[in-house]
């Protein structure tokens, strides 16, 4: 207690001056930082920290980050040596060595760092201390609260006590598996775990160790194996090639046939998994909303009787309960195209039924917590919009999705301006843009902004799209997505045969089939800060894959031309979720999935999960489609050949038929 009340003057002056520092690496005053293990340490029957209330300097090495922030620890690690840190307004990386101010709370028992006022990076690259080895029964106890633990061998007891908890033992004791991060790894009771390690928690009464991945897990490999086929990576064509698939991860891609694991003989182009960097899920179970004009912003269709009639249908649906089903429903449709990756999930908690990472397809938002989504950004409040710069400026925001300027009219482009002035062009991803011309690509591009093009929807509703050729031609990254359904493509394979057609009507046939390729690839994982690990075939990244039937001497186009009855296998992080049987067997055996009929042709998907963790993870499809039929029976048909022939009579532009 005293050394912190010692430091309360001093750290006046300090915070005054680090308010005041700019970047670089800012001098460690020893005598005016207070230890992590000072803050921590406490002879309380409550474990509360003598330095409670009382704003602190302090440092330390990152040591896990989590959604909303992230815990330091001294360099030597051992007990009282870590913090929790809340901090959503900055992003540090494992290793950094960051000093900070901010106010010691306890936060409902747990001892934090919240109100942080200054922050500094001092160095990067730092080794993590190591993780402080106990059983059970020693890992859950005050003096470890924040720090790295580790224990094991153990086995699970409990897959789920609720909130993606679970329960794992060893000889001693037992031991609460927080649910702050997402795991691949699905909890069975009686699996056996050689270790298990992360960040001793504590909330709602109990210790509970947090691991920050599935390396903090020892659970038991998945059987590798390969894929053998045509690879477009999308930038190099690899005919005759072998990808090599370890868990989630493609291990490499190889010229010869592996002979240490089995090889799947795919028949087929195998492309990155398809990835929609706009759409809005939830409203997919709905067919084409019937407008019969056009019109100048979105504002104006958003208040018409026919967009009142399609919210009452949202609204039932929800009502009854049914927001998974929905969401679950819309994944469905999206891996039937291909399409592992799709943007516009707004979930809840770690643990919730539909986006979690082993459900369905990936939800941007979910993997990356940089990703912010402003649907009405002019609507912001000025603190709003002040903190959205600071995040930006800070990186705790590398990727602001914003649906901006979307229309033809003065006002759409003027948002535009706006938007600029407000200093919040730069990390933005502008979804629509539809009026805009040179000197906008240029600013675009000067600030790092990229574009969502969704002719489909646009061409629908305006009677115009956005030029993605000038904004190539500033060097902007573009992608292609479909919006939704109500207005825009049934998916996105549907999505590149309206922007081919745009290009050899309108545009000349500038874009290349590989540029539109790249649109639904590399294109919005880079633009969603992502592109390291999705969007292309290449070692290291996750491995959602797509193979296709068709031209394997000319790929790209073959892409471009395909529909989801030419879609033979989609894995996402290793799993085959959708396919042929054959191929869905080959891999699975005969738990292939459940059957399904994709334009006259039997498939297999794999929907319900063996999952205590995820709240109706054992729902099948074929019960999802039931809960949603019977609340409205005019909801979209999932198969493609079906929806087509519904959706496509509504459309008055021959430019889409």
């Amino acid at each position: 207690m005293g050394r912190c009340r010692r430091h309360i003057a001093i750290l006046v002056v300090l915070l005054l001056s680090m308010l005041l520092q700019t970047a670089g690496t800012p001098a460690r005053a020893d005598d005016t930082r207070i230890s992590i293990h000072d803050i921590q340490f406490s002879d309380d029957p409550a474990g509360d920290s003598p330095c409670a209330g009382q704003v602190v300097h302090t440092d330390g090495i990152v040591t896990a980050i989590y959604r909303a922030g992230y815990v330091i620890s001294e360099p030597a690690g051992g007990p009282w040596s870590g913090i929790y840190v809340y901090d959503p307004d900055h992003l540090p990386a494992a290793g950094d060595f960051v000093q900070i101010t901010a106010r010691v709370a306890e936060y409902y028992g747990m001892t934090e760092l919240s109100d942080v006022t200054a922050y500094a990076t001092l160095s990067t690259g730092y080794a993590l201390p190591p993780p402080v080895v106990a059983t059970c029964e020693e890992a859950g106890s005050e003096p470890y609260e924040g720090v790295l633990m580790a224990t094991g061998p153990v086995t699970v007891t409990t897959p789920s006590v609720g909130y993606g908890e679970w329960v794992i033992e060893d000889a001693i004791g037992s031991l609460r598996i927080a649910g702050q991060s997402d795991l691949w790894y699905l909890p069975q009771a009686g699996d056996s775990l050689s270790f298990v390690q992360g960040i001793l928690f504590y909330s709602f009464g109990e210790y509970k160790l947090a691991p920050r991945g599935d390396e903090d897990l020892g659970a038991p490999a998945p059987t590798p194996f390969a894929l053998h086929g045509t690879i477009v990576t999308p930038n190099e064509i690899i005919t005759n090639g072998y990808i090599l698939i370890r868990g989630q991860q493609i291990d490499g891609i190889a010229s010869a046939r592996p002979a240490d694991m089995p090889v799947i003989e795919t028949g087929g182009v195998i492309y990155p998994g398809l990835v929609n960097a706009h759409d809005h899920p939830q409203y997919n179970v709905f067919p084409a909303l019937r407008f019969d004009q056009t019109f100048s912003n979105r504002y104006e269709w958003q208040e018409s009787e026919t967009y009142s009639d399609f919210r009452r249908r949202v609204d039932a649906l929800t009502s009854a309960g049914l927001d998974c089903e929905m969401w679950k429903y819309a994944e469905v449709r999206a891996l039937l195209a291909g399409n592992t990756t799709q943007q516009g999930a707004f979930y809840s908690d770690y643990w919730d039924c539909y986006a979690h990472p082993r459900m369905l397809v990936r939800n941007p938002e979910r993997i990356n917590r940089t990703i912010r989504d402003e649907i009405f950004p002019l609507r912001l409040s000025e603190s709003s919009r002040d903190t959205l710069h600071e995040r930006v400026q800070n990186g705790a925001y590398s990727a602001v999705m914003v649906h901006l300027s979307e229309g033809t009219d003065a006002e759409s482009n003027e948002e535009f301006a706006i938007w600029n002035e407000w200093g919040l062009l730069p990390a933005s991803v502008i979804i629509h843009g539809i009026p805009y011309d040179t000197d906008e690509f240029r600013a675009m591009h000067d600030a790092g902004a990229s574009l969502v093009w969704s002719p489909r929807s646009n061409l629908q509703l305006y009677g115009e799209t956005a030029n993605p050729v000038a904004a190539m031609e500033e060097n902007v990254r573009v992608s292609l997505a479909p919006d939704w359904c109500p207005s825009g493509s049934y998916d996105i394979l549907r999505e590149l045969k309206v922007a081919d057609e745009w290009n050899r009507t309108m545009l000349g046939g500038t874009l290349s089939d590989e540029d539109l390729v790249q649109m639904v690839t590399i294109n919005p994982a880079a633009q969603m800060d992502m592109d390291e690990r999705l969007g292309k075939i290449a070692p290291g990244y996750l491995a959602d894959l797509v193979v296709v039937a068709g031209d394997a001497s000319d790929p790209h186009r073959t892409l471009v031309e395909a529909t989801p009855r030419d879609v033979q296998l989609v894995l996402v992080g290793g799993e085959p979720l959708y396919g042929v049987k054959p191929l869905m067997q080959s891999i699975l055996g005969n738990d292939a999935g459940e059957p399904i009929s994709v334009c006259g042709e039997s498939r297999r998907i794999r929907v319900a999960l063996d999952a205590a963790s995820i709240p109706g993870s054992d729902q099948t499809l074929s019960a999802i489609i039931d809960s949603l039929l019977a609340v409205d029976p005019g909801i979209l048909p999932l198969d493609p050949c079906q929806a087509y022939r519904q959706w496509l009579p509504a459309i008055g532009l021959n430019i889409i038929q």
